[in-house]
C-alpha cells in the first residue's frame, strides 16, 4: 500500500470486499476501495492491463517507495505520469499475484482434494501481505497463522481488521508483525509459506530471502511464491535469479505450480520450494 506518510487509520478509504475463487468459496475481507483490481478468479485466467479512471486518479492518495508491500496504494493527481505509471501498474500486479496464490489454494483443495492440507500446519504469510492466504489457511485448520507485513498502517488498517473479523475468538492463532523485510521474526519453523511477490524487490535481497526459507521452512514443508518472470523496475531482480541461486545453494527443490496465460508479455508463475532431502 502506497500512502502518504500522514496517512491516519481514519482518514483511509477502506472498504469490506469479496474475492470469490473457482470452486465458489468466498474470501470476504477489509482493503483500500478499488485496491484489488479482480473480484473472482479462475484457475486459469487472463490478465488484464489495469484501466486509470478519474474516480481512482482522484483518491487523494500520494505515492512512495515501496512496491513489494503496499496492498492499498493509489496516485494522486499530481502524480500521475510515466513512473506513476509503473507503480499504480505494480500495484494492480502485485494483487494479481495475491490472488493467483489464493486460487491455488482453491485448487489443491478442491480439484487436488487435498482437504487436510493446512490441518494443524504452522502457515507464514510474508511478501506482499493482504492477509487473504492467512484467512484460506485459518478457515482450513491452520495451527497458527503467522503475518508479515513491511507497512505498519497496512497491518493495522487492513490485516488485522480482515483477520479479526472472520475469525473473532482465534486471537491466540494469528500472530503479526511489521518492519522491513530484514527484520521479519522468522525465528521458528513453518509447514507452509505463502509469499506472493515476495520476489518484486532489489535482486540483492535474494540472498536474504533463501536465508529466511533456509531458517523457516520444516524440512517437510512447502513454499508457495507467486512472481512475474521478469520486473519492470530496473533495480528488482527476476525469476529466474532467484531460481539461480536456489541451484546454486542446492539446498531447495522449486516446482512450477501454475504459469498465467502465455499470452503475457511477462508471464506469472506460481514456483512451489521444498527442502532437498538428498543435499
Amino acid at each position: 500500500m502506497v500512502l502518504s506518510h500522514n496517512s491516519t487509520p481514519s482518514s483511509l478509504q477502506s472498504q469490506v470486499t469479496t474475492l470469490t475463487l473457482e470452486s465458489g468459496t468466498a474470501i470476504s475481507y477489509i482493503a483500500a476501495k478499488g485496491a484489488n483490481p479482480r473480484s473472482e478468479t479462475k484457475a486459469h485466467y487472463e490478465y488484464h492491463e489495469p484501466t486509470f479512471n478519474s474516480k481512482r486518479r482522484g483518491s487523494g492518495y500520494t505515492c512512495y517507495a515501496d512496491r513489494r508491500d503496499d496492498p492499498s496504494r493509489s496516485v494522486s493527481d499530481s502524480s500521475i505520469g510515466e513512473s506513476s505509471f509503473s507503480s499504480v501498474h505494480d500495484d494492480y500486479d502485485d494483487w494479481e499475484g495475491v490472488n493467483a496464490i489464493c486460487q491455488l489454494i482453491d485448487t489443491i483443495m478442491h480439484v487436488e482434494r487435498e482437504y487436510d492440507f493446512f490441518e494443524n500446519k504452522n502457515v507464514l504469510e510474508i511478501g506482499f501481505s493482504t492477509g487473504l492466504p492467512a484467512l484460506l489457511a485459518l478457515g482450513k485448520g491452520a495451527n497458527e497463522v503467522s503475518v508479515h507485513s513491511q507497512s505498519p498502517t497496512t497491518l493495522e488498517c487492513f490485516i488485522r481488521p480482515t483477520l479479526q473479523r472472520a475469525f473473532p475468538t482465534f486471537s491466540s492463532k494469528i500472530k503479526l508483525s511489521s518492519g522491513e523485510f530484514m527484520d521479519a521474526r522468522v525465528n521458528k519453523k513453518f509447514d507452509v509459506i505463502l509469499a506472493p511477490e515476495i520476489l518484486n524487490c532489489p535482486r540483492s535481497e535474494y540472498d536474504e530471502i533463501h536465508s529466511m526459507l533456509e531458517r523457516g521452512l520444516t524440512d517437510d514443508g512447502v513454499c508457495f511464491i507467486s512472481s512475474r518472470t521478469t520486473y519492470l523496475s530496473n533495480d528488482s531482480g527476476s525469476l529466474t535469479d532467484f531460481l539461480t541461486l536456489l541451484a546454486k545453494h542446492r539446498k531447495f527443490v522449486p516446482l512450477i505450480r501454475w504459469c498465467s496465460p502465455s499470452s503475457d508479455i511477462h508471464p506469472r508463475q506460481i514456483i512451489q520450494i521444498t527442502r532437498n532431502l538428498n543435499y
